[in-house]
């Protein structure tokens, strides 16, 4: 009985204790003071309390993914390729084919004896077999050479390639010391 009533007078207490009439604390309004909006900088609530559209969407419980398009969407020669070839008589041509496979863009057809059909025609050097992983424009740029500089054009996305200034004037030089030399060989 003594423990019953011990134990009633410790509740009664813990009770009584518990909820004692203590004033809250009040939060004021001062003008000027630091917990004035218009204060705060940057103030996200200037035009109100609408949402904005965020350029995020939530993919399961931590994941969390942007719908901005990746830069090899943006820009299709940004595409990280690798080419790997295993035929020792694979040409320019059929690797500059092969890296523009599912890129988008289509190589332009070149006129036969002009400098790109030389191009295509030239054996692809055994540094070139296996390419990667490096972005489609480096790609096309060292598949072409030094002497050739890639153009672009976006609105058929084509790929063309022209032979540099320096190296026309190279090769006038060496088709006219070519024609000199042959000149020469058959006077004698």
């Amino acid at each position: 009985m003594n423990l019953k009533i011990i134990f009633f007078a410790g509740v009664v207490v813990s009770v009584v204790g518990c909820a004692s009439n203590q004033p809250q604390p009040t939060i004021t309004y001062i003008p000027g003071g630091s917990k004035n909006p218009e204060q705060l900088s940057p103030d996200i609530y200037s035009k109100g309390a609408f949402s904005e559209p965020e350029p995020v969407i939530r993919e399961g419980r931590y994941r969390i993914v942007s719908t901005r398009p990746s830069a090899e969407q943006r820009d299709l020669l940004a595409q990280i390729i690798q080419f790997q070839t295993t035929n020792p008589h694979t040409n320019v041509k059929t690797a500059l084919n092969q890296v523009a496979a599912g890129s988008g863009y289509s190589l332009c057809t070149a006129t036969p004896g002009s400098a790109i059909d030389t191009l295509y025609k030239l054996p692809l050097p055994k540094a070139h077999q296996n390419i990667g992983p490096v972005t489609l424009r480096n790609a096309l740029q060292v598949l072409a050479g030094p002497a050739y500089q890639v153009e672009v054009d976006e609105a058929r996305r084509g790929v063309c390639f022209k032979v540099r200034p320096d190296y026309t004037e190279a090769q006038l030089i060496t088709h006219k010391q070519t024609a000199s030399t042959q000149t020469d060989e058959a006077k004698k």
